[in-house]
């Protein structure tokens, strides 16, 4: 993995490097906004002097060189919706009272989530303690304990999994059952728990409203609208148990096809089984203005006040489009434009379908052949057929 901290005094020569390994199909080095990301750790306590000294400790997650390392609990918000209308669609009957009734469901499972973490801590420094490792770390040798209770940032990371599902989920629901009244909370639950069988018009409905990643205002407000109800439930857990700030991220890696494999049908549309959003932007295949539209609705979010852990942004540009003349300036200038409007982290993938399929067919002909999946890069061969066809998709959608 090798990673390349984005900021303003910069040199062209390295911006221009990096565009040059991204063109040649190396599919790195990822990007990382300093603005958004220093802030960011900022707001979450962290001294300004060691948020400036961050790095990337693992795939995508933030730490600060031995005084914070990565750690986190996992909250699902499009499961969450799911259950909520389930179990209780005939107490919703507004998009207000769905809110308000999610963040409570949100702070009970985040505050349960994070008691586990918590004792697990404890557990972990007891049972199989790491003397060496905590001695490389910043005054656990002077203090004679254990590193997962003596760094000088204890925070846990909370990922925000599925997070295009969860806001497209909101965006169907406000739209489709409480302003258009094609459904009731009611009819809705009984299409989810049917796996939408014999709820095909219901269905369609629901994915024509779930647009989120395209710069379209109607979806991008349920994306602050959820990020609110998460934050407020993040910052009652804090005040229950007594914690240091919680670190909201999003780092996928492969989790989203294991946990969609894991979660039934949800209301932006998608089928039980179905990959979740393999980042913080567009599900595969959903982003129709191209990247710039999808980078203005990232933006909006202000990931310095909602990111604080950091987010895998997965961005796929077609390989033949690095060949033409000014291709690096325009990409270089998408880049700039992007963390000067405030994002956090970039993942830049070039991809060429037919190169993919070649390789997928004879693998013999490309051992060689690196592409990004979600915050890691991999030898294409040596990836689960499930990912292949994945990134042929992905080079698809923008060939």
């Amino acid at each position: 993995m090798l990673f390349l901290r984005w900021h303003e005094g910069l040199p062209r020569d390295i911006k221009e490097l990096a565009a040059g390994m991204l063109a040649a199909g190396r599919n790195m080095p990822m990007l990382v906004g300093d603005r958004a990301t220093i802030a960011g750790l900022v707001s979450a306590r962290i001294a300004a002097n060691d948020a400036a000294d961050y790095a990337i400790i693992g795939c995508n997650e933030l730490g600060v060189p031995g005084k914070l390392m990565w750690e986190s609990v996992a909250i699902h918000g499009a499961g969450l919706i799911r259950e909520l209308l389930i179990e209780r669609a005939a107490a919703l009957p507004s998009m207000a009272a769905f809110l308000a009734a999610l963040e409570e469901r949100a702070t009970a499972k985040l505050l349960a989530e994070v008691r586990w973490r918590l004792d697990a801590r404890q557990r972990e420094a007891a049972c199989t303690p790491t003397p060496f490792t905590s001695a490389l770390m910043d005054g656990c040798l002077e203090s004679g304990v254990d590193l997962v209770g003596g760094l000088p940032y204890m925070s846990i990371n909370v990922r925000d999994a599925g997070f295009a599902n969860t806001v497209n989920s909101l965006a169907a629901i406000a739209r489709v059952i409480y302003d258009e009244k094609l459904a009731t909370p009611a009819d809705l639950a009984a299409a989810l728990e049917a796996d939408y069988a014999g709820h095909e018009p219901l269905r369609r409905a629901l994915c024509g409203a779930a647009t989120w990643g395209n710069d379209d205002s109607a979806t991008d407000r349920w994306a602050l609208a959820w990020l609110e109800v998460r934050d407020r439930a993040c910052r009652r857990v804090e005040q229950v148990l007594g914690i240091p700030r919680l670190l909201p991220e999003l780092v996928t890696r492969s989790l989203h096809h294991l946990e969609g494999a894991r979660l039934a049908a949800t209301p932006d549309g998608r089928r039980a089984g179905d990959p979740l959003g393999d980042s913080v932007g567009a599900v595969l295949g959903s982003a129709r203005r191209g990247p710039t539209a999808l980078m203005a609705s990232v933006c909006g979010m202000n990931a310095a006040l909602h990111w604080p852990g950091g987010y895998n942004l997965n961005i796929s540009l077609p390989a033949t489009r690095w060949s033409q003349p000014g291709a690096l300036d325009e990409v270089i200038a998408l880049v700039d434009g992007f963390f000067d409007s405030g994002g956090q982290e970039l993942q830049l993938a070039v991809l060429d379908a037919d190169t993919l399929r070649e390789a997928r067919a004879h693998p013999d002909r490309h051992p060689d052949l690196i592409v990004r999946v979600a915050g890691f890069n991999a030898r294409f061969g040596e990836l689960s057929t499930v990912e292949q066809d994945e990134l042929i998709a992905r080079a698809e959608a923008v060939g």
